[in-house]
């Protein structure tokens, strides 16, 4: 066991025993800070690892602001910091990667990601609904509840049910 592994064990122990002691010390503002800062400098270190030279947007909708990006992790399990550490480790296939925002990410992961086309389409219709809705004074957590019916109204885009083909 090298030393690195022991001190890690000493430090478990010591968070185990002194529970309440190190979550105090957890919350306090300068460690939340700290935190935030860090995972903002590896987000930011992986996006640039999968661009490249290349520009720093969404692959579907070309979102540019950082802060709404993320990495479509469809085959890791885990939290966006976790994904993170282990591509800056190299231990996970970079090459496999795309960079999407929040919003793209979770249209993937509900129309499957077969279908970047249609998925592509959906988003540009919940960015312009989610746009139409904040001038029209609508709250963006409670448009975000809406449903895809409403969310093509507010885009201006009429719904109309296919008729029942007849035989």
């Amino acid at each position: 066991m090298t030393n690195r592994e022991k001190k890690t064990i000493r430090q478990r122990e010591l968070r185990r025993l002194n529970h309440e002691r190190y979550r105090q010390y957890d919350r306090t503002p300068e460690r939340v800070f700290s935190k935030q800062a860090d995972n903002a400098k590896r987000k930011f270190m992986v996006l640039r690892m999968i661009k490249g030279d290349g520009e720093i947007c969404c692959s579907i909708c070309k979102e540019k602001d950082v802060i709404k990006l993320t990495i479509d992790h469809v085959d890791e399990s885990g939290s966006e910091a976790n994904l993170y550490q282990k591509l800056l480790a190299g231990l996970s296939n970079i090459a496999m990667k795309q960079v999407l925002c929040y919003n793209c990410n979770s249209v993937l992961r509900v129309l499957g990601h077969d279908n970047p086309e249609k998925a592509k389409q959906y988003a540009a219709i919940y960015n312009e609904g989610l746009k139409r809705a904040i001038l029209n004074g609508i709250p963006a957590n409670a448009f975000v509840e809406m449903t895809e019916k409403r969310v093509m109204e507010l885009a201006g885009i009429s719904v109309v049910k296919n008729a029942p083909d007849d035989p």
